[in-house]
């Protein structure tokens, strides 16, 4: 029995057996993983993955469970127990409901060239040795320590629901990653970097040269500023001029988090902490400067955080979390559209794996463009700081004390962007005085970032975007350093 038969099975008996909702996930995967530490190779393998993923509705209560093993007997015994520890919720008076969705048969997949399947680990590994090799130039500031973590992912789904969706799916994925450690002898000055680069494309993007240069540009200006960066005297407020990169970590962190209907209900409460949008109304709060718009997109194409349907069946769309300052839309699955009295979904609810609840997620979450050109930006700003890359954040449980230490930071005077490198300067402020503060976005010059988002329990870790424009203006917010 394939994995597509038993998926169709699983949701027929459901339904024989009164179950008011029935899906059933069917994910069979490949991944390859290569590490490497300061040229030498750490790890390198590759793993493969398939199983069913099932969930019900019965007498008002959800239960999941999971199987590897194809067995009409074994999914039997499994769905009936799911249906006991759903039934011993005791939610008959408070049943758990799903907004409906209109089912859909569809077959898609991401557009690639060439598949990871065609690749073989000894040519990954030639290129990534041919890249590291690459870093191995003087900079100006000595790279101490280089770590490049490579992975890719081809993964086929099926889904099947009780409302009629039958939907197969075909991507292919790609994350490549790096640290490193720079240090200036001279003054003794370090700086450590992380950053990723994540698309979901085939092999083609390892040889392209932009993949290369992302990962020896942030070198050259991580080793610059460790070796030019230097204090300098601001007074208590200062306007800041921030990168895509920046407006991306923002975006996904003190917007995209506390946006989560599931977070602002209360379901990661004693784990990941809550959200300071409780205490908000939607669609009546202003909780930013009318000249922010910050989006969640998992429509576009090749991102990190690209799919058509999420992992109930509903279509995907863009969401706009921030609507001109307003609170306009949190990210929802079908359980909390129906809390919320939502008519339908707005598809943010995925999995990772197929042992795994489809819980709610982002996908590319960042500021929307503007109406301002770079120069406009620029012009009046008499003497601030022009925010490029950052080495830590830090936020706490209710997403809105935050701190964001920077490693790539420039003087702008008189409306000049300087050769000046200024040390380590930090936003530290609250998540509402930090969008308020924004009052000019570029207009074009879209920057994405890669990197992979944690949370649930048992962990999930989704593939997702962080991006921005070229620019960003902050209107006299505090600094330290």
């Amino acid at each position: 029995m394939d994995g597509k038969d038993i998926a169709e099975m699983a949701v027929l008996r459901a339904q024989e057996l009164q179950c008011s909702y029935a899906e059933a996930r069917y994910i069979k995967s490949r991944n390859t993983t290569i590490a490497m530490t300061s040229g030498n190779v750490a790890g390198i393998g590759s793993s493969d993955s398939y199983g069913l993923g099932v969930r019900i509705i019965h007498s008002g209560g959800l239960s999941f469970f999971s199987l590897n093993n194809f067995n009409k007997d074994l999914l039997e015994k499994n769905l009936r127990q799911a249906i006991r520890l759903a039934q011993s919720s005791n939610r008959k008076d408070n049943p758990i409901e799903f907004v409906p969705v209109k089912g859909v048969e569809d077959s898609w997949k991401v557009d690639y060239k060439k598949s990871f399947a065609d690749i073989s680990n000894e040519e990954k590994l030639t290129r990534l040795q041919e890249i590291d090799k690459l870093s191995q130039q003087p900079w100006e500031a000595e790279l101490v320590s280089r770590n490049i973590f490579y992975s890719d992912l081809v993964e086929n789904k099926y889904l099947v629901t009780s409302d009629g969706s039958k939907i197969t799916s075909e991507l292919q994925r790609l994350y490549f990653t790096w640290n490193f450690r720079s240090l200036h002898k001279e003054s003794g000055h370090e700086e450590s970097r992380y950053s990723s680069f994540t698309r979901t494309q085939g092999w083609e993007v390892m040889e392209e040269e932009a993949t290369v240069q992302a990962y020896l540009q942030d070198i050259d200006r991580t080793t610059k500023a460790t070796a030019r960066s230097k204090l300098i005297d601001f007074d208590s407020n200062v306007d800041f001029i921030i990168s895509g990169e920046i407006q991306g970590i923002i975006s996904h962190e003190n917007c995209g988090h506390p946006h989560e209907a599931d977070r602002i209900l209360g379901r990661e409460g004693a784990e990941a902490g809550e959200s300071y949008i409780q205490e908000h109304i939607l669609g009546e709060s202003m909780i930013a400067s009318e000249e922010l718009t910050i989006i969640d997109d998992p429509t576009i194409p090749n991102s990190g955080g690209y799919y058509k349907y999420d992992d109930e069946g509903v279509p995907a769309r863009k969401r706009e979390l921030i609507k001109n300052g307003l609170l306009n839309e949190l990210l929802h699955n079908r359980e909390t559209a129906k809390i919320y009295g939502i008519e339908e979904s707005n598809a943010a609810a995925r999995v990772s794996e197929y042992n795994r609840e489809p819980i709610i997620r982002m996908a590319n979450t960042g500021f929307a463009p503007g109406s301002y050109s770079s120069d406009e930006i620029f012009e009046d700003v008499k003497k601030g700081i022009y925010l490029e890359s950052f080495s830590e954040w830090n936020i706490d449980d209710r997403r809105y004390q935050c701190l964001y230490k920077g490693i790539v930071a420039r003087l702008i005077e008189n409306g000049t962007l300087t050769d000046t490198y200024i040390r380590r300067p930090t936003l530290e402020l609250t998540t509402t005085a930090l969008l308020k503060s924004v009052d000019a976005v570029t207009k074009d010059g879209f920057v994405a970032e890669g990197a992979t988002c944690g949370k649930g329990n048992p962990m999930q870790g989704a593939p997702v975007w962080t991006f921005g424009n070229s620019f960003a203006r902050l209107r006299s917010v505090p600094v330290r350093f």
